[in-house]
């Protein structure tokens, strides 16, 4: 399976476990909808917040609380997408992400 698509399956099961209202149910897809648009990868629901990796100039950004215009509310670098993931697919939100290089 795509990675992509393993993500995606991943955040649709979090989305119906959250059992929302429809309304926000829409808002948070509107916000996936625009961190596709806005080039993030390995979109996912942690702990109720939109987070994806964005790949940067030198580094790979994990990007947490993604908004409808596609910002960030903090980004952990790191040099590699390998280092990015090895963090990021184990994340559950409650702690801070380790082994950045910097945070934004």
């Amino acid at each position: 399976m795509n990675d992509q698509f393993k993500y995606f399956d991943q955040f649709v099961h979090a989305l119906v476990d959250m059992n929302l209202p429809l309304a926000e149910e829409k808002t948070i897809c509107d916000i996936f909808r625009k961190a596709v648009e806005c080039d993030y990868t390995h979109i996912r629901l942690v702990d109720g917040a939109v987070c994806g990796i964005q790949r940067m100039i030198y580094t790979y950004a994990v990007c947490i609380d993604i908004d409808k215009f596609g910002c960030y509310e903090h980004r952990y670098c790191y040099e590699t997408l390998e280092a990015a993931l090895a963090v990021y697919d184990t994340w559950t939100g409650e702690t801070e992400l380790t082994g950045y290089t910097r945070k934004i």
